[in-house]
């Protein structure tokens, strides 16, 4: 019984360190994720859903986010993603977002869009496209 308390001790402490270690790289060197969001006419119909979407998306433990629409900046990198005063207006366009400085800089881009709306498929394609349904 002494050696299984023994084992299950080394056990304990190399399981804590090792996630004492992740926790603190991870949280050190987060991950960078970009979001764009259409706010074109076409997204009025599902504009509702876009708060609960960009929370979701902002779940993640060890990450960073900007956001964006396609007509420009919404905000730099923070642990939340907030819309703010965004509204949905005008024809849709995703030509300029590519030429956005925090592009580069991201690990991961999402974009947010609804059917019938910005033409996605000349997007790159690493980039996340999370459709919204009306």
């Amino acid at each position: 019984m002494k050696a299984l308390g023994v084992w299950l001790a080394g056990f304990v402490l190399l399981f804590g360190g090792y996630s004492g270690v992740t926790h603190l790289v991870r949280d050190s060197d987060p991950e960078s994720v970009f979001v764009i969001v259409d706010s074109s006419f076409q997204m009025r119909e599902v504009w509702t859903q876009v708060p609960d979407v960009l929370d979701e998306i902002d779940d993640a433990r060890y990450a960073e986010y900007a956001l964006a629409t396609e007509k420009g900046p919404v905000h730099g990198w923070q642990e939340q993603l907030t819309l703010g005063a965004a509204d949905a207006f005008a024809p849709c366009g995703f030509d300029r977002v590519e030429t956005y400085p925090l592009v580069a800089e991201a690990d991961q881009v999402v974009v947010v869009t609804t059917e019938g709306s910005c033409e996605t498929d000349s997007l790159p394609s690493d980039w996340v496209v999370r459709r919204l349904e009306g």
